[in-house]
């Protein structure tokens, strides 16, 4: 997988455990 499809991953994780990753990148996006 590349590095772009890793980054896909975590940004749809963020967006489905946003109180996870309000602590890190996901509070970037919101």
């Amino acid at each position: 997988m590349s590095w772009e499809g890793e980054i896909l991953v975590l940004v749809q994780l963020g967006a489905l455990f946003p109180l996870e990753s309000s602590e890190g990148l996901g509070s970037g996006y919101e």
